[in-house]
């Protein structure tokens, strides 16, 4: 598959070096709707691109080996404007959706904007992409075509849940429509931006808990309850559960965490899994939702959300559908060598 930029276009790129990508990344993926991925900077880097780009961020640009594009046809290729603003956007929502299918190693990044004009490609405007953090006892996941092309249905929900918010209204304001599962995925999205095991766990657990939908004094044991729904109904289940929001609710009143988890033989493995499962969990229950159509409909609004939580235990697992395998998918990239961060 050949990428390029037609005469007329605008796009939006992220552009990041020293990413665990698969080797079967080989040739541009398109990801349909306007979107790709690449392994490799699909333009030279010319003067006129070290011009704009500045000599750091060209040479920045040239060692990336994930470049996502969100590209779109335009009118007005010449002009910056809303469709600029929109590609932003896309590629974003894209790239999110990626780190929901595991965090992979990450360096540097750039956000780019520019056009085709005239026959040549320009950049247009230029940024630092935010750092974000896998977990330090975890095997990085690795970016191939099926993690790509699942990052494009997830983005692709994640688009839907914020139509019609501006960026000065998210994730707490704009439309009433999906505002708890907006504050949810915002909650998510900070857990990802911190490198300590509490301050991940503290917000994989609140991201978690927009979807539960608690009422004032419900606490630990209804969210235990109701979270079996996510990774199935057993004891061990339970006690699981409880203990991620116990450890939340220390971390967020600034406590310490080490009472909490005294009877464990070795505290600091423990906490370390609890947040690598609070993480993994929390992954599974947002990408369901978001690439799932029928069922996101049920977090519409709290009035969806009480229904659905309202309903039998038989319903709410025919909704849901089968519960993610938790311990298996921790087990295959937990890997505790690298100590207390």
């Amino acid at each position: 598959m050949t990428f390029s930029l037609s005469v007329g276009s605008k796009f939006a790129c992220i552009a990041i070096e020293g990413v665990s990508v698969a080797s079967s990344l080989e040739e541009p993926l398109d990801l349909g709707n306007g979107l790709w991925a690449l392994d490799r900077p699909p333009f030279e880097v010319d003067d006129v691109w070290k011009q704009s780009l500045g000599s750091l961020q060209a040479e920045d640009y040239s060692r990336s080996n994930l470049l996502l594009f969100a590209v779109g046809a335009s009118e007005r290729p010449q002009v910056p404007d809303d469709e600029n603003k929109a590609l932003e956007a896309t590629v974003n929502f894209l790239f999110y959706g990626l780190l929901l299918h595991g965090i992979p190693t990450l360096g540097h990044g750039l956000i780019l904007q520019g056009a085709n004009e005239t026959g040549a490609v320009d950049v247009r405007s230029i940024s630092t992409l935010q750092t974000h953090f896998p977990h330090y006892d975890v095997i990085p996941a690795t970016v191939g075509a099926q993690a790509l092309r699942g990052a494009a249905a997830t983005g692709n929900g994640i688009g839907k849940i914020f139509e019609g918010v501006d960026g000065r209204s998210a994730p707490m304001g704009g439309p009433q429509d999906f505002r708890r599962l907006r504050r949810g995925f915002g909650a998510l999205i900070r857990a990802i931006r911190e490198q300590y095991w509490d301050s991940r766990l503290h917000q994989f657990v609140r991201s978690l808990d927009a979807l539960i939908m608690l009422k004032p004094g419900e606490g630990q044991k209804k969210f235990a309850y109701r979270g079996q729904t996510f990774i199935g109904a057993s004891e061990e289940s339970y006690n699981l559960l409880r203990s991620l929001y116990i450890l939340r609710n220390y971390t967020e009143h600034m406590n310490d965490w080490e009472p909490a988890l005294v009877e464990c033989s070795d505290p600091i493995r423990t906490f370390s899994l609890r947040s690598f499962q609070a993480e993994i969990l929390a992954f599974d229950v947002y990408q369901r939702v978001l690439k799932d159509d029928a069922l996101r409909e049920h977090f519409r609004n709290d009035e969806s959300i009480t229904r659905f939580w309202d309903s039998t235990d038989d319903k709410i697992r025919e909704i849901w559908g089968a519960p993610v395998d938790l311990a298996q998918r921790v087990n295959k990239r937990y890997n505790p060598v690298h100590g207390w961060l």
